[in-house]
């Protein structure tokens, strides 16, 4: 137990968050330190088991790893390392017809794949490693989305130091590259999915979360980490820093009402900048 958070808004909602020092839990206003010392990525859950993808030592040269474990009766149990890799860049995380795709990734050393594993019940085996094919100069693959027919990547392209756009690709069920989506000024873009047919999109750099038509605009922040409810999207609210003092900040939970698109946050302790949000 670290310290209770004092917001209604989610007084009652079950929260995993990764962050570039940690990986939290949030239950009824209390925030709980699960894992520490590295920083956690994706989080990905299939029945009663989660899976987050752990950077390892806090250095992409290092191992990293897949952990996974149990969440049953509101208690978090048997935590174990699935998976180990070095050197890599995990990002995101997805269950998709009960495969786990891990988006291994750094702009640096040109690395841009998805690693398969079919789920078993008890542990996880790799399939293959996907490495999807453009004619574009993109780099820094960070999200995977599967839609019924096709595949929606986000390339973030490390815009602030490249100058390029970051991008949104999709591919067959085949990972054959189909055409670019339409945007406008995405700039080390993170987080996309669909929803009710809207595309939805954290514009990082610039403090955007977009949906459809609509633009809700936090100036100055960095936003990383999205997930939502039936009632409120929620997004994460970072300071913007230099690598090296991410693991040190004090970010927020920004959340949006649906219905009103009026918007609130909540203030979380120095916990390093949020990199995902799961709602359980």
């Amino acid at each position: 137990f670290i310290t209770k958070i004092k917001s209604q808004a989610i007084a009652k909602k079950k929260i995993f968050i990764s962050t570039s020092s940690g990986f939290y839990y949030l239950e009824n206003n209390k925030l709980y330190n699960i894992f520490d010392k590295n920083a956690f990525f994706g989080i990905a859950r299939h029945k009663n088991k989660f899976f987050v993808a752990c950077l390892g030592m806090g250095h992409h040269l290092s191992e990293g790893a897949v952990v996974s474990f149990s969440y049953l009766l509101n208690k978090i149990k048997n935590p174990k390392i699935e998976y180990k890799l070095r050197p890599q860049s995990f990002h995101d995380l997805k269950i998709h017809k009960g495969n786990l795709y891990l988006v291994n990734s750094n702009w640096k050393f040109a690395l841009d794949e998805i690693l398969k594993f079919e789920i078993d019940n008890n542990f996880i085996k790799l399939k293959k490693k996907i490495r999807p094919e453009i004619k574009y100069p993109f780099v820094h693959l960070n999200t995977v989305f599967f839609k019924k027919k096709s595949i929606l990547l986000c390339y973030h392209n490390y815009s602030k130091a490249t100058k390029m756009l970051s991008q949104i690709c999709e591919f067959d069920n085949n990972w054959k590259f189909l055409n670019l989506i339409k945007t406008e000024n995405l700039s080390n873009a993170h987080d996309v999915c669909l929803i009710k047919n809207k595309l939805s999109i954290l514009n990082s750099e610039h403090g955007e979360f977009r949906l459809g038509k609509d633009k809700f605009c936090f100036p100055g922040k960095f936003l990383r980490g999205f997930d939502y409810d039936k009632k409120n999207y929620f997004i994460g609210v970072n300071k913007k820093m230099n690598r090296s003092q991410r693991r040190t900040q004090s970010p927020q939970i920004a959340i949006i009402n649906k219905k009103t698109k009026r918007s609130s946050s909540i203030n979380l302790p120095n916990m390093g900048s949020i990199t995902c949000i799961k709602i359980i």
